[in-house]
């Protein structure tokens, strides 16, 4: 793809595609909210709205704090989050509530008229602000940037040949040409559906617990014969919280300090400048970090 082609796809996605980025959340990651509320509000595209499906035990609380966030964007958008709620899922396995989360989440999106639904975990953060455009330009039902399982050289990307994690060596191809590949299957932390990838259910029924939510439904696209596509050049960071960043640390050797759970924040120095303001600050949550007041640069 010609620069001047590539450039006119971008200003048709912008224009016309209405994008819902969407992740369930259930009291295990909000120690990177902040982080994706500020990518959110510094991202380049305009036509978006925000929704999160809340699940288990701390789901009423987080669906409170969730009323008090607004999101004031680069485009001088506020937006507040769309709020839907996993009831009755206290017992529920993780599994089952991420499943049945994007389940409810897909129903919205098709209900409400939403062209592309892009997946974006909390502890899942594009390393540039023009994800979303990029994800959009090859105009495929399913299309995955890339990430790697935390603290390690390994892609959540499936090789459609191997049925093995895609390899550096392939990635460095991709990257190299700038092109994109067909997959098995992925992790669903950065990923755009839209067309027939928002109309394939995410069925906990068809894989149960063998297989986790995202790779269930891979399978699932696979069997309605819609091809799922990776593109290397939307890459993200993998966060991981400080408990468990220490864990992985002394596994791989590496002897860093134990990072308290506030430092792992942004900005609490109180120079905020990016993308969240809390209406109530301080909110505490269910870990014990807070939403914090911040503004977008």
């Amino acid at each position: 793809m010609k620069k001047e082609d590539f450039k006119d796809e971008i200003m048709y996605n912008k224009t016309e595609k209405k994008v819902l980025i969407a992740a369930p959340i259930g009291g295990k990651k909000q120690y990177s909210i902040n982080e994706w509320f500020n990518w959110i509000a510094n991202q380049d595209y305009k036509n978006y709205d925000v929704c999160m499906c809340v699940n288990g035990k701390h789901r009423l609380k987080l669906f409170s704090m969730l009323k008090q966030v607004e999101i004031k964007d680069i485009h001088n958008q506020i937006k507040y989050i769309h709020r839907l709620m996993l009831v009755n899922s206290d017992k529920l396995t993780v599994i089952q509530n991420i499943t049945f989360s994007r389940e409810k989440i897909r129903r919205y999106a098709v209900k409400e008229g939403y062209d592309a639904v892009f997946w974006l975990d909390t502890d899942t953060i594009p390393a540039n602000t023009r994800a979303i455009e990029q994800l959009l330009q090859h105009d495929k039902d399913s299309i995955s940037g890339l990430y790697f399982y935390k603290n390690s050289k390994v892609s959540v990307i499936i090789d459609k040949d191997t049925h093995t994690n895609f390899s550096m060596e392939k990635i460095k191809l991709l990257v190299d040409k700038n092109e994109i590949c067909k997959i098995w299957g992925s992790g669903y932390g950065c990923l755009l559906h839209q067309r027939k990838a928002l109309t394939i259910a995410y069925d906990y029924d068809l894989f149960g617990e063998e297989r986790t939510d995202d790779f269930g439904h891979s399978h699932a696209l696979e069997q309605a014969e819609v091809m799922r596509w990776f593109y290397p050049m939307v890459i993200c960071k993998h966060f991981a919280n400080p408990d468990e960043q220490e864990k992985i640390n002394k596994y791989l050797g590496i002897n860093n300090h134990k990072i308290n759970k506030e430092q792992s924040l942004n900005n609490l120095d109180g120079k905020n400048e990016s993308g969240i303001k809390a209406k109530d600050q301080g909110m505490d949550n269910p870990e014990g970090d807070t939403f914090q007041d911040v503004r977008r640069r």
